[in-house]
């Protein structure tokens, strides 16, 4: 029986692609060169991993203390309503109380997963902000250096090697740090 390639496969092989066309298309145009940074150093060099790693730690402390607060509320709610019920609550009332707890136990797990999808996005717009904020220091220094397209070598993304000449991470800091 064949294997079917999962999506992250499919991904691998997009990115490969996409790889492949950008050296295609820096080797077919007037500018001959290729750069190659390292956003990961860049952020560490400049201190933008710690900011960054800060404000997402405040946002999470504030998404998990609204979290055990809508619990404690909910908590609360089970609570009294046993207290309602009494010591020996009926079928019924047992059986609302189950339900109860189990729909909290609901709304918290989609409160937890809406909180993890708002910090992921958080991180994702901080890198996006991050990339914008280089676009023209990167721009001028292939300009200067003659670059028609620059590849990310950051966590093992897409570039397997590169020459160190023409990687122009050092300068991109140095750029970013005149500023």
């Amino acid at each position: 029986m064949q294997r079917k390639p999962d999506s992250v496969e499919w991904i691998l092989v997009g990115i490969i692609v996409v790889a492949v066309l950008f050296v295609w298309y820096a080797s077919n145009s007037n500018n001959e060169s290729v750069a190659i940074i390292r956003l990961d150093e860049i952020a560490k060099e400049t201190g933008r991993d710690v900011q960054a790693g800060e404000v997402l730690m405040k946002e999470r402390a504030a998404l998990e203390s609204d979290l055990v607060r809508q619990q404690k509320l909910l908590q609360e709610d089970i609570k009294s309503k046993r207290e309602e019920f009494g010591d020996s609550p009926t079928p019924e009332q047992a059986k609302n109380l189950q339900l109860m707890q189990k729909q909290m136990q609901s709304r918290l797990m989609q409160t937890r997963q809406r909180s993890q999808a708002k910090l992921k996005n958080r991180q994702m717009e901080q890198m996006q902000e991050f990339m914008v904020e280089l676009q023209p220091i990167i721009i001028k220094l292939c300009t200067e250096g003659g670059y028609s397209v620059v590849l990310d070598q950051s966590m093992g993304r897409v570039v397997f090697y590169a020459d160190p000449l023409v990687d122009i991470t050092d300068a991109v800091i140095e750029e970013l740090n005149k500023q």
